[in-house]
């Protein structure tokens, strides 16, 4: 009896021990060596709001990215019917709420022969700056300085109109986003976005986004635009990687250098920019959307924006230091 009982343990034991070996075997991704995820992840902008909430903004982006807007607004009533007030909600109503004045701007951009009405107002800024410059020295510079300040005002205003803003009170960060993106992982776009925290410094950061039936295991971008390539290494920000119901996934995110701040305002001026996504398991490529870019541009206008602020309030704490 005693042996039959430990034959029977011993059996138990090694079903149990085959079924672990399975589940292991089934998860671990051999490509890359990792643990790949099961469920779709959520962005730390979102909460877990109930069992479906994911997936629905998913289908939600899925339908607006498309155009489809009619099946997009569906999708947005069904999460504020099912998760009243969770930010997957908000996220959905926050994209539809630009999707007028995004419609608008796509047909600017259309209508804009060779480059983009954000780059015209860049240049502008820039040639009437420059000119500002050249006259500063024959007229009085507190006037210049509260002139420029006041112009600066109204372009932060301006800009920040298109963008929405979360604040992370444990961080102390205040974090600026286009109003008509957000950061889920089923897409295949490039996004930036802009920190802030209370001492005054701001930072640019940007994210590069993969979704498709397998996962390429990305090691390394580049982005053709203006005739040149701006390769682009993982190895200096995060890489997240998993799987769920709409496929595999991978987003990159990083801090943005100059090389690629230079990338980006080019992005948001010239015409046809190409991305490619360089993995062991291929290659992935193409063309980025004009909403795309022009929101590449919001994100750069404002950047620009709250720097020359920057500039102007250190300018301003140097002269009055100087007086004392």
């Amino acid at each position: 009896m005693n042996s039959r009982l430990r034959l029977i343990l011993t059996g138990a034991l090694l079903f149990a021990y085959v079924i672990l070996i399975t589940y292991f075997l089934v998860t671990y991704s051999p490509e890359n060596g990792e643990i790949t995820t099961d469920w779709s992840p959520t962005d730390s902008l979102y909460e877990d709001s109930g069992d479906n909430a994911p997936e629905l903004l998913a289908e939600f982006m899925n339908a607006y990215q498309r155009g489809d807007y009619d099946s997009a607004r569906q999708y947005a009533d069904s999460l504020n019917t099912k998760y009243p007030g969770s930010l997957y909600a908000k996220r959905a109503e926050d994209i539809l709420a630009g999707l007028e004045s995004d419609a608008s701007d796509k047909t600017v951009a259309q209508n804009t022969p060779s480059a983009s009405k954000s780059s015209d107002i860049k240049k502008t800024t820039a040639r009437s700056t420059k000119f500002r410059s050249s006259r500063s020295k024959s007229s009085t510079p507190k006037v210049n300085k509260e002139q420029l300040a006041k112009e600066n005002r109204e372009r932060l205003e301006k800009a920040f109109e298109r963008l929405r803003t979360v604040n992370d009170n444990r961080q102390q960060i205040t974090w600026h986003y286009n109003k008509n993106v957000s950061h889920y992982v089923y897409k295949n776009s490039l996004e930036a976005y802009i920190g802030k925290n209370d001492e005054g410094d701001v930072w640019l950061r940007m994210r590069i986004y993969y979704t498709g039936e397998k996962p390429l295991n990305i090691e390394s971008y580049e982005i053709h635009v203006a005739e040149k390539d701006y390769p682009i290494s993982i190895l200096y920000g995060s890489m997240e990687r998993g799987k769920g119901p709409r496929g595999s996934w991978e987003w990159y995110d990083a801090q943005v250098s100059s090389k690629d701040l230079e990338m980006l305002r080019k992005v948001a001026e010239v015409g046809q920019t190409e991305i490619r996504y360089i993995g062991k398991s291929g290659t992935f490529r193409r063309m980025m959307t004009e909403p795309e870019k022009l929101r590449i541009s919001y994100i750069v206008d404002a950047y620009n924006a709250l720097m020359a602020q920057k500039q102007l309030l250190s300018s301003h704490t140097r002269s009055t230091q100087a007086r004392f």
